[in-house]
């Protein structure tokens, strides 16, 4: 059932509050598909809990569940849908544009997810920090290596830790000019977590990025990034992506550059640009 059937289904039984939010979701069903929890909120003159509570009433895990079916629920409806089913008898080029469809589908739900008041924020943070300090293991750390090297390039001290023997004791000597990055897509690896919950006790600004909004980073962490995993390419070949996190990170590293005025536009191109990038 479509997000919009859904509203409509559940509405005799939704509190006064409840109906608002949905009044102005079934009026405005694509700009509220663009919209934060905060905005929603005050474009249907509630509080934040009612809109949480909606979203669980009608089945979802949370506001991000809600609003990437919506959005989805947007896409049918206009006919810019794109189904995604990989079959086992998919010639190689058809299995690879399925495949390239749903990277597509991921970003344009990362786009809904990512909140960009989040990522101003975290910028301002790094261009005012002493130092900057990604956490993670195996190849959720992956996506953290470029953005090092471009932190490096303008000027930022940025460094990748990643060793399990030592994050643990690295963390504790964070302070309160640093910043603190953890990825886990799982978001449940206990080290990382550990390592993020030792650097804020030390007075460390926290953000942390995950494909999993169930993660306790969620609200332990001063700012958390929810990227999708692709559930569908995950059931098929039991593979998640970082190619989202890859994206809002390089995202957040032209921010950065911007904010520190370093260089123009033309220059930070051609440094990403570089034989090696």
């Amino acid at each position: 059932m479509s997000t919009t059937l859904n509203l409509k289904a559940a509405y005799q039984s939704l509190s006064p509050a409840e109906r608002r939010v949905a009044d102005y979701v079934l009026e405005n069903p694509e700009e509220a598909s663009h919209m934060t929890i905060d905005c929603l909120a005050a474009n249907a003159g509630v509080s934040l809990p009612s809109v949480t509570r909606l979203t669980k009433k009608l089945g979802y895990s949370g506001f991000s569940e809600f609003k990437i079916a919506l959005a989805g629920s947007v896409a049918a409806k206009t006919g810019r849908a794109q189904k995604l089913a990989l079959l086992d008898d998919d010639t190689d080029t058809e299995f690879a544009d399925k495949l390239l469809m749903g990277q597509r589908s991921a970003m344009a739900a990362t786009s809904l997810l990512i909140d960009r008041e989040s990522l101003r924020c975290l910028a301002d943070h790094i261009v005012s920090a002493k130092r900057v300090v990604f956490f993670g293991l195996g190849s959720s750390i992956a996506a953290a290596r470029n953005i090092n090297e471009d932190f490096l390039r303008i000027g930022i001290d940025s460094a990748i830790m990643s060793n399990p023997n030592i994050m643990g004791k690295y963390a504790r000597l964070l302070g309160k000019e640093d910043v603190f990055i953890g990825l886990s897509r799982t978001g449940l690896t206990k080290r990382t977590l550990d390592c993020m919950t030792f650097a804020k006790a030390q007075g460390s600004f926290t953000a942390f990025f995950t494909n999993n909004e169930d993660s306790v980073a969620v609200a332990k962490a001063d700012l958390c990034f929810v990227t999708p995993r692709l559930d569908e390419i995950y059931d098929y070949c039991g593979l998640e992506t970082n190619a989202m996190q890859y994206a809002v990170l390089e995202v957040l590293s032209i921010m950065v550059a911007r904010k520190l005025a370093r260089f123009s536009k033309e220059d930070y191109v051609r440094i990403l640009m570089e034989p090696g990038n």
